[in-house]
């Protein structure tokens, strides 16, 4: 079942304030433009707009980097990601913050801090698949998913909810497992990218178009310059290239990652490493892409290039039962460029 809930993803706990009686708790969890994405009184995560007031009396005054200035109950708190504030009508607003490191049943560790015996995730989707978005109900309420555009829409298409029902009817045993399961779809999906920060520590969310699916994530910190590469690049293992990827695309987004300058690179599989997990991927497919070209110019067909292609430089790889559709996907690369 521990499969089953597998979540590449990223769990940030933020932090918040003890209580108060009759007062107005406001947390902010995230910045975009002019918009700051808040929970208020320990209600659900929703986006307020500079000058907008929300109906419990918090108005967002302005935002700047990674802080927003706020007016809650006739006073003024300014509040830099991951910090909460409650104040009440008359008296000043309470400041305490407490930070530990713990671990779940399941083993996961997250920074945590208290909201009235509450907390707040952010939880970060790598990728839409039913092996890294099942765990959802596990984390949310009161995590906030987090997830390239696309990928709600890719969850309801897949149809995740109707195959683990029908996993726990073929399975008894799963039942516990599953027990309030409900598939959760994305809270915010970004566009190309998403800056989020907690405290000193930033994290960027760029997304990768065609590498794995159909909204794939990378997470950069550019602080520590480690990058989160996912599965855009495993390590001397073959690309799974569904038929609507490309090697274009694999490519493209690669370059991309690399020009970020990493020091680590985290692969969807396999062991950190560096930019050298990219020369290995970049030369796969550029030797995948001569040699079908070749067979291509012979007048091969793509049934013959399946049967006669050899790559012997890659006999150490894993995923070999992956090299007919990276064949198909050079294919389809190769008459699509003549």
């Amino acid at each position: 079942m521990k499969k089953a809930l597998h979540h590449t993803a990223i769990a940030l706990l933020l932090l918040s304030t003890p209580a108060c009686a009759h007062a107005a708790e406001v947390n902010l969890n995230g910045v975009v433009g002019n918009r700051a994405l808040v929970v208020i009184d320990g209600g659900k995560p929703r986006w307020i707009a500079v000058g907008e007031n929300s109906p419990e009396g918090v108005k967002l005054m302005s935002v700047s980097g990674d802080s927003a200035v706020f007016e809650i109950a006739g006073r003024r708190e300014t509040l830099t990601m991951g910090q909460g504030a409650r104040v009440s009508a008359g008296s000043a607003s309470t400041g305490a913050r407490t930070v530990i490191l713990t671990a779940d049943a399941r083993g996961h560790f997250f920074s945590a801090g208290a909201i009235n015996g509450g907390s707040v995730r952010f939880l970060i989707d790598t990728e839409p698949h039913a092996d890294h978005t099942t765990g959802h109900f596990v984390f949310s309420p009161p995590a906030v998913i987090i997830a390239a555009a696309g990928a709600g829409e890719a969850m309801k298409r897949e149809g995740h909810e109707a195959r683990n029902r029908k996993r726990m009817l073929d399975n008894p045993t799963m039942v516990d497992e599953f027990k309030g399961y409900r598939m959760i779809t994305p809270h915010i999906e970004y566009q190309q990218k998403m800056n989020l920060s907690l405290g000193q520590r930033s994290f960027e969310l760029i997304y990768l178009k065609g590498v794995h699916s159909e909204a794939d994530t990378a997470v950069w910190l550019p602080r520590e310059r480690v990058l989160f590469a996912t599965a855009a690049v495993g390590v001397k293992r073959f690309p799974n290239i569904r038929p609507f990827l490309t090697i274009p695309d694999i490519l493209a987004s690669i370059k991309l990652m690399r020009a970020l300058n990493p020091e680590i690179v985290i692969a969807g599989h396999g062991e950190p490493g560096t930019t050298t997990i990219f020369d290995d991927m970049e030369g796969y497919c550029a030797l995948l892409l001569e040699r079908v070209g070749q067979m291509v110019r012979e007048g091969k067909s793509l049934e013959q290039i399946k049967v006669g292609l050899r790559m012997p430089e890659y006999d150490d790889w894993k995923a070999k039962d992956r090299l007919p559709s990276n064949v198909d996907a050079a294919y389809r690369a190769v008459t699509a460029a003549k």
